[in-house]
């Protein structure tokens, strides 16, 4: 968790010089991710979206910090999203069939990526 804590450290620094860099926004959300703190990921990704609207990773991140929670719904929307701007992203499409799939509504999923 040492590594997480001077990342997020890190990140904050950059975030004191240029509050709205995206990519270390995004970054800080993951290092929050990773350490298990999903409501402040959930805050970091939020507003990557709010400053980037078509980033398809801080959606696709956001679904994956919703789905850690057991927020489901909440993420096949993030997914879904992800999907909008980057329809060909696999690692996407996986999210949101597993996501899918644990709703049970895997017709959903086959729908909304394409996929058989």
């Amino acid at each position: 968790m040492g590594h997480f804590n001077k990342a997020i450290t890190h990140y904050q620094a950059c975030l004191k010089i240029d509050p709205n860099d995206i990519n270390s926004i995004i970054a800080m959300g993951n290092a929050l991710q990773f350490k298990g703190e999903y409501d402040a990921a959930i805050e970091s990704y939020s507003k990557a979206i709010a400053l980037a609207p078509t980033c398809a990773g801080a959606h696709n991140n956001l679904g994956n910090a919703s789905e850690n929670q057991g927020n489901l719904q909440a993420a096949v929307k993030s997914y879904t999203q992800a999907l909008v701007y980057q329809p060909e992203n696999e690692a996407t499409q996986n999210n949101l069939i597993r996501a899918c799939q644990q709703l049970g509504v895997t017709d959903s999923a086959k729908d909304r990526t394409d996929r058989p």
